[in-house]
């Protein structure tokens, strides 16, 4: 794997990866919290005499070994026992108690563990006071003489466990646990995970990788070009909508196809929001919402639509001003009641609803259904000027992908790009703005300087 496509991955699962390494770290704290703590004492002792000749020296470093392995002895221990009290076992006792011997020094450095400072404390001493009770014995030589010469002393900061460390450590853990699985899931998944991903399976260019950050929609407001203006997903739309108005003629209508390659790719939103910014930069476009599965852009503006787009196959003037509603920034929407319509299924009829739409307007933006669940998609794409294939980050399966190219190149429908969309929900009915009020409407103009900001985005994309 790439540098790059290592980084990218990275940066898209970022938020993943920290909540591991967080969890983890508060796990292990919380745990690590509940056990008891282990305070520790030091007593040092010094073998042998502190100023003598050099041949008493050398036997007394070589005795400090030896009076570090019997500080666990039996009768140190049993030494201790006497001292301290209490029901501490041998056993426990042995495990609490260690030495440290430094044969050059000649220091013996006696460590105490237990779960209270002043018992700590208490043991040290005592293994000391022990091992001088040992030397004592028998034919005293100075060589051997244990003298003690710092008593241990109470610490009242627990040795273990060290909570911080624990904690530091088991988020780093989890850290290097979530890189492993994210690794395994983007090494095993079949789903389309990132740009030059798609890029390779549509055959296309790549217009943008959008990802919109809003966990909800404002009723008022359910575009982030409108919501969002200054946000990196309303900058994408903007580059799109300069792709799309460097396609075409400028005295021609140009008829886009927005279509997901699997479902739920958020192709509605993405296709109203495409409307918005070339409404914005002073083209006027009619965003149609021909997907008769959920019909996302009529419940995205919250549209309560009565007749179907096959009725404007009969080339009736009157009534594509009765379909179509103005919502704001000016976009004209028509939308359709549930349903499918079953005039929609030849290509004569698509061909007739394509031309009526296409009239006294700039830009057709048509939403459809995947075209494994839609039988008019592949009919819409026929008549179109070019189609925006949506997959969805981790979501649109590579197959769907791959099938819905190979059907658009079968009917020679050319693909202007695809786009890489992470919504997070579909839009629901509740979320969602009704049609602007008629003197909105009526009082709507483009924006000062709109033509400047489509030929700046055209700029832009062909930068890209």
């Amino acid at each position: 794997m790439e540098l790059s496509a290592v980084l990218t991955l990275l940066r898209r699962w970022a938020p993943t990866l920290i909540a591991s390494a967080v969890l983890a770290g508060i796990v292990a704290y919380n745990v690590a919290s509940t056990v008891p703590p282990t305070y520790t004492a030091e007593a040092t002792a010094l073998v042998g005499p502190i100023n003598t000749d050099s041949t008493t020296l050398r036997a007394s470093q070589d005795l400090v070994q030896t009076y570090g392995s019997l500080v666990t002895s039996d009768g140190v221990i049993n030494y201790v026992q006497d001292q301290v009290g209490g029901d501490i076992s041998d056993a426990d006792l042995r495990d609490s108690i260690s030495a440290r011997a430094e044969s050059v020094t000649r220091i013996l450095t006696i460590t105490a563990s237990a779960g209270d400072p002043r018992l700590a404390a208490d043991m040290a001493n005592a293994v000391a006071d022990g091992l001088g009770e040992i030397a004592s014995q028998g034919q005293v030589r100075p060589e051997g003489a244990v003298s003690l010469i710092s008593r241990a002393q109470p610490n009242p900061d627990s040795a273990q466990p060290f909570v911080p460390l624990i904690a530091v450590l088991a988020a780093g853990a989890g850290l290097i646990a979530g890189l492993a699985a994210v690794l395994l899931i983007d090494y095993f998944s079949d789903t389309v995970s990132s740009r030059e991903d798609l890029s390779k399976l549509a055959g296309a260019p790549v217009l943008a990788s959008i990802s919109p950050r809003r966990l909800w929609q404002r009723r008022s407001r359910p575009l982030v070009v409108e919501a969002e203006p200054e946000s990196s997903a309303a900058l994408a739309y903007r580059v799109i909508a300069g792709h799309l108005s460097g396609n075409g003629e400028a005295t021609s209508v140009r008829r886009f196809l927005v279509l997901g390659a699997e479902g739920r790719e958020g192709g509605g939103e993405v296709a109203a929001n495409l409307a918005a910014v070339l409404v914005r930069a002073g083209q006027r476009v009619r965003l149609v919402d021909a997907n008769d599965e959920d019909h996302e852009i009529t419940h995205l503006f919250g549209l309560r639509s009565t007749k179907m787009l096959g009725e404007l196959a009969r080339e009736d003037e009157s009534l594509l001003p009765e379909m179509a509603d103005r919502v704001f920034p000016g976009i004209e929407v028509v939308g359709v009641p549930p349903g499918r319509d079953p005039r929609l299924r030849d290509l004569t009829h698509v061909t007739a609803v394509m031309k009526q739409l296409g009239t006294d307007t700039d830009v057709v933006l048509l939403h459809t259904a995947p075209i494994h669940r839609s039988q008019t998609a592949l009919l819409w794409a026929r008549v179109a000027d070019g189609v925006i294939l949506v997959a969805k980050r981790d979501s649109t399966k590579r197959d769907a992908v791959t099938i819905s190219v190979e059907s658009l190149r079968a009917i020679g429908a050319p693909i202007v790009g695809a786009i890489l969309h992470a919504v997070w929900r579909r839009p629901a009915p509740g979320d969602v703005v009704g049609p602007a009020p008629d003197a909105e409407a009526s009082t709507f103009e483009a924006e000062p300087g709109a033509d400047a900001l489509a030929a700046g985005a055209d700029r832009s994309s062909r930068a890209h």
